[in-house]
């Protein structure tokens, strides 16, 4: 029995050819700036022996595909038939931004009077070498700003040292140089906080209890600690042990150490019975959870100190 099968293929239509226009126009002598002049016609760059398609062309495989100016030559000679020299290329360059200059400065001073404008930036490869790429806008309107530093004169660049309205942007140290209106914290990077903090707390909660050695009692932070487990001054606790006593007076350091938050920051020094939480991706501090405490922390209570 005959059946039909179909195949959809797609494929592109090679047409490579170069298309050379004549212009002729009617001029005249002005007498006031003493040379003649004329009128431009359609799609003609005075003076350029390559057209804008072209030099379009070429702007977006500089830009857009990262490919360096000998290449770009070698592509439209492959291709085209077109010749010109890598240097040509580069000029280019040159005269997109002078044109385009007007616009960008047009486009800069509009994002400065908006009253709302969310910055970022990215790392960006250009010519082997590592750039930044910063962006402010909103829906409407966007600026792109190349730039060799991620720092805050980078940032300054961009919405100036004071900005009018409202600065939609994540906690980067260069946004601080940046004296906005009102500052809103990125909604993104606070969801990505509080999802790693609820991974920290599932470790905590994952934690198994252990007591101290038998006749022993550990004090943290108000909370006690006796080999029966815990007590009344803590969560889930019995009885109403009495505080160790003190062999000597506490000093300065360890009355410091009383009044902390119920974790220990930096210290103590980890070993390899010790739990640690620890974000790679986050600026913040890294914490430990010694195995003698785990038995007194609650997570809630690290959440609610936090």
């Amino acid at each position: 029995m005959e059946s039909l099968h179909q195949h959809i293929q797609e494929d592109i239509v090679l047409e490579p050819r170069v298309v050379v226009t004549r212009f002729v126009h009617q001029q005249a002598h002005c007498e006031d700036c003493d040379r003649d002049i004329h009128a431009t016609g359609p799609g003609e760059l005075p003076g350029s022996y390559i057209g804008p398609a072209a030099k379009a062309t070429a702007i977006y495989l500089r830009y857009e595909l990262n490919l360096s100016e000998r290449k770009i030559s070698r592509f439209f000679a492959d291709f085209f038939g077109l010749k010109f020299v890598p240097a040509s290329a580069y000029g280019f360059e040159r005269q997109v931004v002078r044109r385009g200059w007007p616009l960008y400065a047009d486009l800069l001073e509009k994002v400065c009077s908006l009253a709302v404008a969310h910055a970022d930036e990215t790392s960006w490869r250009h010519d082997g070498g590592t750039y930044w790429v910063w962006y402010a806008g909103n829906d409407d309107l966007a600026l792109f700003r190349i730039d060799a530093h991620r720092s805050t004169p980078a940032a300054q660049e961009l919405l100036g040292e004071r900005f009018g309205g409202v600065l939609v942007a994540d906690a980067y140290a260069s946004y601080k140089g940046i004296h906005p209106k009102d500052r809103q914290s990125c909604l993104a990077h606070i969801k990505t906080k509080a999802k790693e903090l609820g991974q920290e707390l599932a470790l905590l909660r994952a934690a198994p209890p252990i007591l101290p050695p038998a006749g022993s009692a550990r004090t943290f932070n108000g909370l006690f600690a006796t080999p029966a487990g815990l007590t009344a001054n803590s969560p889930g606790g019995l009885g109403e042990p009495e505080p160790p006593k003190p062999r000597h007076a506490p000093c300065a350091r360890n009355s410091r150490e009383s009044a902390g938050p119920p974790f220990a920051i930096r210290e103590p020094k980890p070993s390899a019975n010790d739990s640690w939480v620890r974000n790679r991706n986050s600026s913040s501090p890294a914490f430990v959870v010694p195995m003698s405490l785990r038995p007194i922390i609650r997570p809630s209570e690290v959440c609610a100190r936090w």
